[in-house]
């Protein structure tokens, strides 16, 4: 399953664009996350202009991970005038806040179409996507997701201090298609510290596994020099 990345930057790290992927197949779109930063990236890059149908999973409600996705929305009903699928997890809760969101930010119920992870299908490069529950922020629903591929499987962390999701992943996949983990180093209370990601990820692992979310040079030099991978912006 092959992740193109728009941004691989922490939150206040603007630099390198917030952290967002992408998968394009044939004329359909399947985005990671949409912070402030993505919708622009998207329209500069001329990936919006290729798709005829738009589905988005959305990790949590930080505005480094959802900032531009009302204006996403608002771009694919008005001006491509193309499907746009938002993609939460079975979890009312959680859906009623991106709901809520989206009316904040003008969009109408109409404009877009909701679809339960369980039910995204038609994608060669995965059999299937879920959310995973995961601890990140104080009060607020956060998700990590696993892909189920033909390869092995494919974990992606998003926002996350909470390492049980992925041990629970490598238990269930020994041998991996890929691993996406941010890390933070120093540490910080909401991030994976690149101390514990050394201790969980077995060094026969670490070629496939990509950092992402990073927040500083620091961190990507800590990060190559214990074997891990750092993600390519396209």
């Amino acid at each position: 399953m092959q992740l193109h990345f728009l941004g691989r930057g922490a939150a206040f790290n603007p630099l390198e664009g917030n952290n967002s992927a992408y998968i394009m197949e044939n004329d359909r779109l399947l985005l990671i996350d949409c912070g402030e930063t993505v919708f622009e990236t998207l329209v500069k890059k001329g990936i919006l202009e290729k798709a005829k149908t738009i589905d988005v999973l959305i990790s949590h409600l930080h505005g480094d991970h959802c900032g531009s996705i009302g204006t996403l929305v608002l771009y694919a009903a008005e001006r491509l005038r193309i499907p746009l699928n938002l993609v939460p997890p079975d979890e009312p809760a959680y859906r009623e806040q991106i709901v809520a969101l989206l009316r904040l930010l003008g969009c109408r119920e109409g404009m877009y179409e909701i679809i339960l992870d369980r039910e995204l299908t038609g994608y060669a490069s995965f059999d299937s996507v879920r959310y995973v529950r995961t601890g990140h922020a104080p009060g607020m629903l956060c998700h990590s997701f696993v892909f189920e591929t033909p390869e092995g499987g494919v974990f992606y962390s998003a926002d996350t201090n909470d390492v049980a999701p992925l041990q629970a992943f490598l238990r269930e996949h020994p041998t991996p298609e890929h691993i996406y983990l941010e890390a933070a180093y120093p540490a910080a209370s909401v991030h994976l510290s690149l101390d514990v990601l050394d201790d969980v990820v077995p060094s026969a692992l670490r070629s496939v596994t990509s950092l992402m979310h990073i927040g500083s040079q620091l961190c990507m030099d800590q990060a190559i020099q214990r074997g891990f991978q750092i993600v390519s912006v396209d």
